[in-house]
Order: C-alpha cells, then sequence, then structure tokens
C-alpha cells in the first residue's frame, strides 16, 4: 500500500475513537479490494460468493439505487435527510464504476455534485 494518502502511527491510530478507526480501516479495506478486483462488479460478485449468495442475482446498479436516479435531485428531495445520503451512495459507486475513483474520493465528489445540483435547486446541504 505504498500509494496510500494517509499514514497514521499506530500509537496515534489507538487515539482515535473506534468508530473513526473503523471508518479508517472500511476505506482502506475498500481501497485495496477495488485495486485488486478491478472493478465494482467484480467486487461485488466476489462479496457475493464469500456470503454464499448467487452472484447471477446481483444486479450492479441496485434497485435502491435506480429508484433514487429515477426520482433525482430537486428541491424536495434535497430537503430529504435520507434520500440525498441515499442519492450519494449511489452515485459514489456509479463514479467508482465509472472513473475508477477511490471510495474516498468517489463520496467526496459525490457530494459536490450533490451540493451543486441542490444549490442550482435553492436548497443549501
Amino acid at each position: 500500500m505504498g500509494e496510500s494518502r494517509l499514514r497514521i502511527p499506530p500509537e496515534e491510530l489507538k487515539k482515535l475513537p473506534p468508530d473513526k478507526r473503523c471508518k479508517i480501516a472500511l476505506d482502506v479495506a475498500l481501497n485495496v479490494l477495488m485495486k485488486e478486483c478491478g472493478d465494482k462488479n467484480t467486487l461485488t460478485r466476489t462479496i457475493a460468493e464469500v456470503l454464499g449468495l448467487n452472484p447471477d442475482d446481483i444486479n450492479p446498479v441496485s434497485e435502491h439505487c435506480m429508484r433514487v436516479f429515477e426520482i433525482g435531485l430537486n428541491k424536495e428531495t434535497c430537503s430529504d435527510f435520507r434520500f440525498i445520503r441515499s442519492w450519494v451512495m449511489c452515485e459514489a459507486w456509479k463514479l467508482i464504476d465509472e472513473k475508477k475513483l477511490m471510495f474516498g474520493q468517489a463520496i467526496r465528489t459525490a457530494w459536490k455534485i450533490a451540493k451543486e445540483i441542490c444549490a442550482e435547486e435553492g436548497v443549501m446541504v
């Protein structure tokens, strides 16, 4: 992991609250998995197999995300706490697939896009 953006000495890592350590671990794990698997579809299928699920039943774009993208961001949905977070996560996965962004960068980019769209709708997020 020579290209790690974040280097935290072990003694400093121990000082962080468990939820922060968990987020760091998840981000690192997802970045490694994406690098090794190559794309979200391969990662998703592999996770499904490891969990004992049928990989053929897994749609690369979930039904939930298809609905979220169909509804889109507008004045009402930009004001909906749960909807906008769903949209951001769905957009992040799309960016990972299409632009090959790392997980953390995809989340930041998705939030930036959401904030711009919602600002155009007159809603500050």
